[in-house]
């Protein structure tokens, strides 16, 4: 079984993540763990900057924003318009001496301390990141037993849902289904599971986010147990209507497993 570090307690939990940066003590990190150069009074970094700091490629950063552009604009972060634009060259870039680095740019993402301390906490890959995550984790003592196991779960659900992704694709079974497999035997499992498909579960709970982020630590569990059924069944070489047979078969002895094991 995949080793799952405390740390994505964080990763994955937005909950988490707001109750780190509600702390007072949250920008001790930078002195701790790591200095960052801030530009100017107005104290924010750009996406380069923010990429050398947590030492990763300028895409890797702009997939994980646009990932979170929701989370990430509530938190500050900002695209400046062309009249903020202008003045930020003027002042900030000038001062940093960055102006003939950036003077022919039509726009500017300006990321706030919040915003990269919040990157810290949802970078997976970058040893910068997980120290950080480390320290804060230790400093407020969020990492209770439950959000643990709550997050291994979630991560270990993430890395089987690929699994079954590439297994339906070998497999020929998505393009047997036009396409449309992936969801099919997701909500085949999610009616098993929740009793209903996940487009009703998450009208009827009030869900707008993803929805396995508002489910328990069973509930992901026998479902990463059935989806890794699944990928079984199709690398045998069974298809939709043998594979749905045999996990509605094996589904009450996993709920079942999962509720002795508590």
């Amino acid at each position: 079984m995949t080793k799952v570090k405390d740390d994505n307690v964080l990763v994955e939990s937005r909950n988490a993540r707001e109750k780190v940066l509600g702390s007072e003590r949250k920008w001790e990190v930078f002195e701790k763990v790591k200095e960052i150069s801030l530009l100017g009074k107005d104290e924010v970094v750009l996406v380069d900057g923010l990429a050398e700091y947590y030492e990763v490629p300028k895409s890797t950063i702009e997939s994980l924003i646009e990932d979170n552009r929701d989370e990430f604009e509530e938190g500050g972060l900002t695209v400046f318009n062309k009249q903020q634009l202008k003045k930020f060259k003027g002042s900030t870039l000038k001062e940093c001496n960055l102006y003939e680095d950036y003077k022919y740019a039509r726009q500017l993402m300006v990321i706030n301390r919040e915003s990269i301390l919040r990157t810290g906490m949802l970078l997976r890959d970058s040893k910068v990141a997980k120290t950080i995550r480390d320290y804060l984790l230790n400093v407020e003592s969020i990492s209770t037993k439950e959000q643990r196991k709550w997050a291994i779960e979630r991560a270990l659900g993430k890395q089987k849902r690929r699994q079954l992704t590439d297994a339906l694709k070998d497999s020929g079974e998505d393009e047997r289904m036009k396409g449309f497999a992936y969801s099919t035997y997701t909500n085949m499992i999610y009616k098993l599971v929740l009793g209903m498909s996940a487009k009703k579960y998450k009208k009827m709970n009030n869900i707008d986010d993803n929805l396995r982020n508002n489910l328990n630590k069973k509930q992901l569990e026998i479902i990463k147990k059935l989806e890794d059924l699944a990928k079984i069944q199709l690398d045998l070489g069974f298809e939709y209507s043998e594979a749905k047979e045999m996990i509605k078969i094996n589904y009450k002895k996993y709920e079942n497993k999962v509720l002795l094991e508590g």
